[in-house]
């Protein structure tokens, strides 16, 4: 809505005739207001009403005030207008500089302070800028000659109140100022320069206009789009040269550290071992090790060779159309039990034997339930988190790990004909009438694979096409999931069977939440063999019900959001408490952000690029066999990263990850940050309100949340699954998704990955909290 249709207020009206105002109440009144401009007039139109303002009144002061007030609304459009606006955080700073300029000289004229008005507003002209006064008289005039002027004390809820000469005139700013940054000089007079954020170098520059074309009186300013870049808003960016560039000194020490931290279990380098470099065919020469650039450049090449061995290439997958004539073929043999169970392996993409033990009722895990809808019945306990804090307020809850297939009619009849074949066959194999004889149990499950592959190889050898070496009993079921690569890019954890797993896989899945129903399997299931037979089958009930099965960390949205509110509730009582609440903020945050693992190291801020927008973090920095992670950041990742900067600068901190801080013997000393010292640190705002429940989140949450959070938006909303690997660090073997051999594209991973964290980001945080908040 146009600034004129939403503002009503005194200064709407008053002094139309004067030109000056008038000029720069007109540009502003066409713009559209929004979150900032409405709180800007909530609390002035507060003050007004405090200190009443009389419209008669015609004096230049008022004029100056109506003048500031616009000017103000002004100079916040010109920033909208840039290439790239400033931050919110710069913008909401810039207005409560605004908001307590003109509370401070509305108070003053609405108690006729006519000797406070000389001192602070004693200038003959309409178009003065308040700011830009303050900041030119704050030495001479408030130290030196008036240092007395103001008596700084505290009340009974510890909110500041100011105190003019001789107690007769009382000043309870509605906002407290900003704390004492020189600790060693406790003058009440800062006071002033804190209130005004007079020195805050982002607003200077606002009310400066910098970025702008033209003076801070001509027209144009709202159709300016140059910039310069060098006074770009240090809250968006920050400088490349000093938060970018190694200092490989201090980098070799900080890598000794994480070295020392993992020796227990640290894994060789190939580097060292001779044999594995005579079969990657690597000649090292001894002094290239002692070289930390050259050993890059052989960690590469060991790396490249691994990745080339390793690479997925399709010739490994038959044809399609080819597959689908043999299953047509199959299919004319279904009669035989053998047949049959391949087909039902390659339909459900589970092993044959896996199949043998589950009709059996031998396999622990996994039962065949028949009923008037036939699925399978699968206990994921040893998948998935144990010995969670279960919490209903902050966790989605799991009642149980308990999943379930419901399988389509006519794969559910070929499982029901198999169950009743291989029951009878094992059964009547068996020499014991009691299974306690285990050995001759598998012995004849192994002499019936034999079957089955002999009745395999028979078709196939019998068969026109006879081209499929690369099928057998051992590998049918892995169509079921190659295909899935072929026709779809969605990630594979939608499809992943939940018993049977690979040690990488697991790893994988172990982060999602999902329905009880397995849907993403079974809408696979059912167009695979669509796809196949050219028949549409589905199973008859498409109930999904609402219990989850899955990870047991998985965060409520709300539960985190209230997080991040309760952190800016509290009231530090110094720097070093403000500090402290900043980085948890940070820490947490970038869980999400960034999906870290539980590990000190693992939210590791050293490999930052603002200009790029991206993060690299090497997690599990113990050999070249893993990979590091590239990242792309949102906006407000690079803002809590840039914060963290700030911090690190400004206290002079040696770590490049979030820490605690605490002064012992005059000196700051850094803690590490993990949720045993934050609830450490906590205890201190224990008689706070939100302190239970602070303590119960963190408690509750451990600090890879974040991945739990983004594998389970992956698998509902089918992110791209090279895109998911490459940002969760689930490469092995030192090949990322990128390099020589990669199909990927960096920039659509980048820009795909950001939109999709975006997303989540939308969901997971507080629109109107931030890490600016925490005073």
């Amino acid at each position: 809505m146009k600034i004129k249709f939403k503002y009503n207020g005194i200064f709407l009206k008053l002094f139309n005739t004067i030109q000056e105002i008038n000029e720069i109440r007109n540009e502003v009144i066409k713009q559209n207001s929004d979150e900032l401009t409405d709180l800007f007039f909530t609390r002035i139109e507060k003050t007004i009403k405090n200190y009443p303002l009389i419209e008669e009144n015609t004096s230049l002061f008022l004029k100056q005030i109506t003048y500031n007030f616009w000017n103000m609304l002004y100079l916040y459009y010109v920033q909208k207008t840039f290439k790239i606006e400033r931050s919110k955080k710069t913008l909401q700073d810039f207005f409560n500089s605004c908001s307590r300029i003109l509370e401070f000289a509305i108070y003053i004229h609405s108690k006729n302070l006519s000797n406070f008005q000389k001192i602070y507003f004693n200038i003959e002209i309409i178009e003065v800028c308040f700011f830009k006064h303050f900041l030119e008289i704050k030495i001479e005039t408030i130290l030196k000659n008036h240092k007395d002027l103001f008596v700084v004390k505290k009340d009974s809820l510890n909110n500041k109140k100011t105190v003019f000469i001789e107690n007769k005139f009382k000043y309870i700013p509605q906002s407290k100022p900003m704390q004492e940054i020189n600790k060693n000089n406790l003058n009440d007079t800062f006071w002033f320069e804190r209130h005004f954020r007079l020195d805050d170098n982002q607003v200077i520059k606002i009310f400066a206009g910098t970025g702008s074309q033209g003076g801070s009186n001509k027209n144009n300013y709202l159709k300016s789009n140059s910039i310069n870049y060098k006074d770009f808003d240090v809250h968006e960016y920050i400088d490349e040269l000093n938060y970018s560039k190694f200092d490989y000194e201090k980098l070799e020490v900080f890598e000794e550290n994480i070295e020392t931290r993992h020796r227990a279990y640290q894994i060789p380098s190939l580097l060292l071992d001779k044999k594995s470099q005579n079969i990657l065919n690597i000649k090292i020469k001894e002094s290239y090790t002692k070289n930390n650039y050259k050993q890059y450049l052989i960690n590469r090449a060991i790396s490249n060779n691994i990745t080339k061995n390793n690479i997925f290439l399709s010739s490994k997958v038959l044809n399609f159309n080819l597959f689908k004539t043999l299953i047509e073929t199959l299919l004319k043999h279904k009669e035989n039990y053998h047949i049959c169970i391949i087909l039902l392996s390659i339909f459900t993409g589970i092993q044959v034997k896996l199949l043998i033990l589950i009709f059996t009722k031998t396999h622990k895990n996994i039962i065949f339930e028949e009923s008037n809808i036939v699925k399978l019945i699968i206990k994921n306990n040893d998948i998935f988190a144990k010995n969670v804090i279960e919490d209903e307020d902050i966790l989605i809850p799991i009642k149980s790990n308990m999943s379930q297939i419901y399988l389509p009619q006519t794969i559910s009849d070929m499982a029901k004909y198999i169950k009743k074949k291989l029951q009878f066959i094992i059964k009547n194999k068996m020499k014991c009438e009691k299974k306690k004889d285990f050995t001759e149990y598998e012995k004849n499950i192994e002499n019936e694979l034999k079957l089955i592959s002999k009745s395999l190889k028979k078709i196939i050898n019998t068969s026109k096409a006879s081209n499929f070496n690369n099928i057998d009993i051992k590998s049918c079921h892995k169509a079921f999931y190659n295909y899935f690569c072929i026709f779809h890019k969605e990630t594979d954890i939608r499809i992943l069977f939940f018993d049977n797993l690979s040690k990488s896989n697991e790893a994988r899945v172990c982060y999602t939440a999902q329905q009880k129903r397995l849907i993403y399997f079974e809408f696979w299931l059912n167009e695979f063999y669509s796809k196949l037979t050219d028949e549409f089958s589905v199973a008859k009930d498409f109930n999904q019900g609402k219990d989850f099965i899955g990870s047991k960390k998985v965060v409520k949205e709300a539960a985190f959001k209230n997080f991040l509110l309760n952190l800016t509730l509290l009231n530090p009582k110094d720097f070093i408490e403000k500090v402290n609440l900043q980085m948890i903020f940070i820490r947490y945050a970038l869980s999400i952000l960034l999906a870290t693992r539980s590990t000190y190291d693992s939210c590791n801020l050293i490999n930052f690029s603002k200009k790029l927008e991206l993060l690299t973090i090497h997690e599990k920095a113990k050999s070249i066999t893993s990979s590091k992670r590239l990242i792309p950041l949102t906006k407000r990742a690079l803002l809590l990263i840039q914060m963290f900067y700030r911090l690190k600068e400004e206290f002079k901190l040696t770590s490049f990850l979030p820490v605690l801080l605490e002064v012992k013997e005059n000196e700051i000393k850094e803690n590490e940050l993990k949720p045993n010292s934050v609830n450490n640190f906590i205890e201190i705002f224990k008689s706070h309100p939100k302190y239970e429940e602070l303590k119960k989140f963190i408690d509750t949450v451990d600090l890879n949340f974040g991945r739990h959070i983004f594998a389970t938006e992956a698998l509902i909303n089918g992110f791209n699954r090279e895109y998911e690997n490459e940002f969760m660090g689930h490469y092995s073997k030192g090949n990322s998704g990128f390099g020589i051999y990669s199909n990927l594209e960096v920039k659509n991973y980048i820009n795909e990955t950001r939109e999709f964290l975006e997303e989540i980001e939308n969901k997971y945080f507080p629109k109107y909290i931030d890490i600016g908040d925490i005073k």
